[in-house]
């Protein structure tokens, strides 16, 4: 009884982040990154993305990521810097284990998933 009441509470705090996530889109005509000010500080807001969090289904977690990237009009020179904001573990370590050259290159990630996961290359 006590862990239904404990999954109802989050899935309520879940329904709240995903209508803050909608309004947020709304209030900036669909763009997750709005027109800074000049002199103002980028400040990412990943509160419309689902995290990577350690056991979670890495090939389920991308297919999220990639709508919700989409959905929320990141522009694909940002895509890795959201992305870093939302994993950790072995997605984590994935990350950071690229080469610098392909730090920014949401492909090469992708493939670097599909090897430490063991998804094969043609998986995504």
């Amino acid at each position: 009884m006590e862990r239904e009441a404990l999954l109802e509470a989050q899935k309520i705090e879940h329904e709240q982040k995903k209508l803050n996530a909608q309004l947020h889109l709304q209030t900036n005509g669909g763009n997750a990154n709005p027109p800074q000010a000049s002199g103002e500080q980028l400040k990412l807001d990943v509160s419309a993305f689902s995290r990577y969090r350690e056991g979670d289904d890495p090939a389920v977690f991308l297919s999220n990521f990639e709508r919700q990237a989409q959905r929320c009009k990141v522009p694909e020179e940002k895509i890795m810097m959201y992305l870093s904001a939302l994993v950790e573990g072995d997605m984590a370590v994935v990350l950071n284990s690229l080469p610098p050259d392909a730090a920014d290159d949401y492909n090469a990630f992708k493939v670097a998933v599909s090897k430490r996961f063991k998804l094969g290359l043609d998986y995504f």
